[in-house]
């Protein structure tokens, strides 16, 4: 099965990019 964001969908994507971003620089600086 695969799944993919309708056209509607794609346009948050700046969004989720921020978020990503935001989640790796998170778990890097609370790495144990």
């Amino acid at each position: 099965m695969e799944y993919s964001l309708t056209e509607t969908g794609q346009t948050l994507q700046p969004v989720i990019e921020v978020m990503k971003d935001w989640g790796t620089q998170y778990k890097a600086a609370h790495a144990a």
